[in-house]
């Protein structure tokens, strides 16, 4: 929809909330990132928990940089079944689980909001999940930095596995070892991954 168009909509029916959502996609669109925010918190001021609002001023903030606070303001709704709140997210993600631009990002992130490490997406998958499809040394350490932080290495997704199985999958056996050592600290999985660590040491001999 035309920017002109959408203005004179809701010069019409200024009340209408979809009608201003939509009016700050457009001006994303338009790089009108300001006019964008202000369009979504007049929306937030009237309804504080509209989804659609909350996901473009995500969006706006992801857009100029600030991933920490997207982060913090999808914080609580991560798990939601929405398509735009789960769309930011793994924006999100992939821009905090980043080679070369990811570690500095993520460090910012979690001293602003350590529980940031055990946020998850509408597939119950965290940071770490999209980390351990990465092979390099960044994508280790940011795993390093996620686990000290308190992240979860048993956490399970909606398919009932662990970022483990998917470290393993992406043939990464770094960060195999990694949450391997981080599973054996933990009092729920330190049998199993003991023995999933000596397996893993055979296949590598």
């Amino acid at each position: 929809v035309p920017l002109q168009t959408m203005l004179r909509a809701i010069a019409l029916q200024p009340s209408d909330l979809r009608l201003r959502n939509q009016l700050g996609l457009i001006l994303i669109d338009h790089g009108e990132l300001d006019v964008a925010a202000r369009s979504f918190q007049a929306i937030l001021r009237h309804d504080p928990d509209n989804r659609d609002a909350i996901a473009g001023m995500a969006t706006v903030l992801e857009r100029r940089g600030d991933l920490i606070g997207a982060a913090r303001l999808l914080g609580p709704h991560t798990t939601e079944p929405h398509v735009r709140i789960a769309t930011v997210w793994a924006t999100i993600c992939r821009r905090l689980s980043c080679p070369h631009h990811g570690m500095p990002a993520l460090e910012a992130a979690l001293r602003a909001d350590p529980s940031l490490a055990n946020a998850s997406d509408a597939m119950q998958q965290t940071l770490l999940f999209y980390l351990v499809q990465r092979a390099d040394a960044e994508a280790e350490a940011c795993a390093q930095l996620l686990l000290a932080a308190g992240a979860d290495p048993l956490h399970l997704d909606v398919h009932k596995q662990t970022a483990l199985f998917y470290a393993a999958k992406h043939d990464n056996p770094a960060t195999v070892r990694l949450l391997c050592d981080a599973v054996v600290g933990t009092r729920r999985g330190s049998a199993a991954a003991a023995r999933l660590r000596k397996a893993m040491v055979d296949v590598n001999k």
